[in-house]
């Protein structure tokens, strides 16, 4: 499809990237101006899905994304979820509902994201030292804090597991623009590019939410396994050296060490108020025990919580009351939500639109964001909070972006 040649055309594109700009930005100190933000983006995406629904493989992806998102409502209602209690929790889930066509409105227009890399990578890496540097000034008290479960401070209003996953998702998108070759220059030069990456890449271990590293390496691995055929021993073993070196931070170190008691703590079936993934475990247990009651359609978006207090009584859980989470896996958010019909329904929606955006020759770099955030959302409910919700969006249209075609003569 051609990009129309006018200046309402151009004004939408410009309105589209400062608005991707703004609600990847804003979300760190004010919700509502990025959710003003995404309101603008829908806007452009309903546009252009009206312009462009005899597309068969965009009409058929966002379709059933809308089917999607009112059959989740159905199912909560015909559960006795009035539809005030449920706007809350599906206002928040909206944007993503218009993800095929934001996607397809970056790829048709032609829109080359990556000239504008650092307004988008920026404000996470400020945000991401200042965060460092605090944990450096306070390094025995915050060192304590990961032995013990707790999160790193951030200088952030996102949760700091949410705050990890855009971390990684930007750091994933940088990753495959370089490897693409894109033009990421700052004032003339490459160094501001590394100077940046190599900051994040820092405050990802450093700052050491196990959500957003398992999300990175995973994507990492299959860029790897991918390009396995190109890459010479010595990258390979330049990957690898780096890995093993992160196992030594001494924040990672620190979490790994918290990991292995967690483990131990969950075999052992000793007391797990303290344990992270001990509380994760326990509420996965609830979920499954809960759902084994309702399994095909769930109990609906305003009985999770009850129902998995219940089933925590039930099971005779030791955790204390305020540590009776959620479920913090948005497949298992699905399963005690809606059942398997509903958790079905939106995997085959995000991998349908994964696989269309292959047929729209977006790169193939969009199965590592994809994996990532496939990985993520094992351990954290992305899908249930608006930072979540924000790191998916941003991350699949920033790698939706075409590849900057530049004159060879002018790089020699």
């Amino acid at each position: 499809m051609q990009q129309p040649s006018n200046s309402i055309s151009g004004i939408r594109n410009s309105i589209f990237i400062g608005s991707l700009a703004l609600y990847l930005g804003a979300i760190h100190f004010s919700p509502s101006i990025a959710s003003i933000a995404s309101i603008l983006l829908l806007i452009n995406a309903a546009w252009h899905f009206n312009e462009n629904i005899h597309i068969k493989s965009l009409s058929i992806a966002q379709t059933l994304f809308i089917s999607v998102f009112f059959v989740s409502m159905g199912i909560s209602m015909a559960h006795g979820c009035a539809l005030n209690q449920l706007m809350p929790k599906f206002l928040v889930r909206l944007p993503v509902v218009f993800l095929p066509s934001l996607m397809s409105f970056v790829k048709h227009r032609n829109l080359v994201l990556s000239k504008y890399w650092y307004v988008f990578a920026l404000p996470i890496f400020w945000l991401s030292i200042a965060s460092v540097l605090n944990y450096a000034l306070h390094y025995n008290f915050l060192s304590q804090m990961v032995l013990e479960s707790k999160p790193l401070p951030i200088y952030s209003n996102v949760y700091h597991i949410e705050f990890s996953v855009i971390i990684s998702l930007v750091l994933l998108v940088l990753l495959s623009w370089k490897i693409e070759n894109h033009e990421l220059k700052m004032g003339g030069t490459h160094f501001y590019f590394y100077l940046i990456f190599g900051g994040l890449f820092i405050a990802l271990h450093v700052l050491s939410a196990r959500t957003g590293l398992l999300g990175f390496w995973s994507g990492v691995m299959f860029m790897v396994w991918n390009y396995r055929r190109r890459l010479s021993l010595k990258y390979i073993l330049v990957v690898a050296a780096v890995m093993v070196a992160i196992a030594f931070v001494p924040s990672v170190k620190n979490r790994i060490v918290n990991t292995v008691e967690d483990l131990r703590a969950v075999t052992h079936k000793e007391d797990l108020n303290d344990k992270s993934f001990g509380q994760r475990w326990e509420a996965w247990g609830a979920i499954i025990y809960a759902g084994k009651k309702n399994p095909l359609f769930g109990v609906g978006q305003c009985n999770i919580e009850n129902t998995m207090q219940q089933s925590f009584d039930e099971l005779k859980s030791n955790l204390d009351a305020e540590n009776r989470i959620s479920p913090h896996n948005q497949y298992l958010q699905w399963f005690i939500e809606l059942g398997l019909i509903g958790m079905v329904l939106w995997i085959v929606a995000m991998a349908f639109t994964v696989y269309t955006a292959r047929k729209w020759e977006i790169p193939l770099f969009i199965f590592s964001i994809a994996l990532a955030i496939g990985m993520s959302i094992m351990f954290e409910s992305l899908f249930e909070r608006q930072a979540g919700i924000l790191a998916i969006i941003v991350s699949l249209c920033l790698i939706s972006s075409n590849k900057l075609i530049t004159n060879p003569k002018m790089d020699a």
